[in-house]
């Protein structure tokens, strides 16, 4: 299992609630037809930020599996509504769990 940790920075508070409980929930159901699996999407407390984990099956290229899901019609679904300029910075690691 591969695992990845997803950090967005929004704009303000009402573009992270949004993003946080509209578009993750389109995500988590989305995704899964990209094999990515939303184990847990977070709310970050103190500043405009959501954190999401996300795992892959080994045999699953992670960065083509993101861009696949990026240029799909399902993400473009998922964010309907939802203005993409209010996204400031994406962040990705790719990560290994301790046994």
């Amino acid at each position: 299992m591969q695992y990845e940790i997803r950090t967005y920075t929004l704009a303000d508070q009402t573009a992270t609630k949004q993003y946080f409980e509209v578009n993750w929930s389109r995500h988590i159901e989305s995704l899964k037809k990209f094999q990515i699996e939303v184990e847990s999407v977070f709310l970050a407390l103190e500043n405009c930020q959501v954190i999401a984990i996300c795992t892959y099956p080994d045999e699953v290229d992670v960065l083509a599996a993101d861009k696949a899901y990026m240029e799909s019609e399902e993400f473009r679904s998922d964010m309907k509504g939802f203005s993409m300029q209010a996204i400031i910075n994406v962040t990705s690691a790719i990560v290994k769990k301790l046994k």
